[in-house]
């Protein structure tokens, strides 16, 4: 399997960028890669591929210490399978956090991870 290079997340991200209008939709390319490098860095960028190396979505996690919550700040996980493997691996690497944070149809949301494990296993 082929692993995905800096440019290739770039890429996915600007192809699906104006697809979801509350993801990367008002940064230039320059911010974008801003935001992939930090979030690469800090060890919050979740990634998705296919066998062949081709990416299949991406979510952003900002870990909140002091309420026990992951912030889901940049999510393109495009499908319902992509969503729930992010899940698990955010179980995994953040075992003391329950809870996403984020936004759906405009409104902040907190979501219970295991609920949402289950609820994507059905």
């Amino acid at each position: 399997m082929r692993t995905p290079t800096f440019k290739d997340l770039v890429n996915f991200v600007l192809e699906h960028k104006d697809k979801y209008k509350d993801v990367f939709s008002c940064m230039s390319i320059e911010q974008v890669i801003g935001e992939l490098r930090y979030r690469l860095d800090s060890g919050t960028l979740l990634y998705s591929t296919s066998t062949d190396g081709k990416i299949n979505g991406m979510i952003g996690i900002e870990p909140d210490k002091s309420r026990k919550v992951l912030m889901v700040g940049s999510n393109l996980a495009l499908t319902l399978e992509t969503l729930k493997s992010f899940a698990l691996e955010a179980k995994k690497r953040w075992p003391d956090y329950p809870y996403f944070e984020g936004t759906k149809k405009g409104c902040r949301r907190i979501f219970s991870i295991d609920k949402l494990i289950k609820k994507l296993s059905t």
